[in-house]
């Protein structure tokens, strides 16, 4: 079966963790190749393309951020020649990426050696590089496989900020992995797969309207808030997961689903 992209800007991945979702992003990436089947871009096999040539074409930002112990500047430019990009297109995507401020407040600014992995900053520092890094690439393709979910609660705001730009600005398509329904629901299609198996697609109205496992996490998201709601005052509530995590709400559609077996 066949997904197209092209006519996609933003294209969503849903399903529970060992699903499958980052399986995509590496096959995408041709990490390796798969073992039936064919992926095409733009009418052309992926074996019939150059490694390095179809790798130029993505932007990607991943739970595991790939940092070097260079420069804060090295980094945001990593992989493009000096002549590919001016410091005004740095400092742009950096402001962009919402790390301009921080980066300032280094010692050295752009010329700050963050360490090896990065490890002189925090995670939500660590992914705004790797945001910037997009930004100042203008890639074709976006590549977003749950890049927020290993962040603390404040690092997470700033970093969906910086990813929500990315996407509204960008001419790309962008192929994003979630884990949490409210990232899903503005897609121009969404595909939730299974132990490696498409389950359904189509955007969120038509799924929706499908009935099947997308329209059962969006009922059982609706009843989790408004169980909060009527919570609130519960401190217990407050350390659950969130209300809208996919795992936990297939975890709920399927535990419904053995009981009316």
């Amino acid at each position: 079966m066949c997904y197209e992209l092209t006519n996609c800007h933003l294209f969503v991945v849903v399903g529970r963790s060992g699903g499958g979702k980052s399986t995509i992003i590496n096959l995408l990436l041709r990490f390796y190749d798969p073992k039936e089947g064919t992926i095409v871009l733009d009418g052309r096999p992926y074996p019939a393309l150059k490694v390095r040539q179809l790798r130029h074409l993505f932007g990607v930002v991943t739970q595991e951020t790939e940092l070097f112990a260079l420069t804060v500047e090295e980094n945001i430019t990593y992989g493009m020649d000096p002549d590919e990009y001016t410091m005004d297109e740095v400092i742009t995507a950096a402001k962009k990426a919402h790390a301009y401020d921080f980066i300032m407040e280094m010692k050295d600014g752009f010329k700050t050696r963050i360490g090896e992995r990065g490890n002189r900053l925090s995670g939500g520092q660590r992914q705004r590089l790797a945001i910037a890094r997009v930004f100042i690439r203008r890639p074709k393709i976006i590549l977003l496989d749950e890049a927020t979910s290993a962040l603390d609660e404040n690092s997470q705001e700033a970093v969906q900020e910086a990813l929500g730009t990315l996407i509204a600005e960008s001419n790309a398509t962008v192929v994003l992995v979630a884990h949490r329904l409210s990232t899903v629901m503005n897609a121009d299609s969404i595909v939730v797969i299974d132990k490696g198996v498409v389950l359904e697609q189509g955007n969120h109205e038509e799924l929706i309207a499908q009935g099947g496992i997308y329209a059962t996490m969006v009922q059982k998201q609706q009843r989790k808030k408004a169980d909060e709601l009527d919570q609130e005052d519960n401190k217990e509530a407050n350390k659950k997961k969130a209300v809208d995590d996919i795992d936990a709400l297939l975890d709920d559609a399927e535990a419904n689903k053995s009981k009316d077996a």
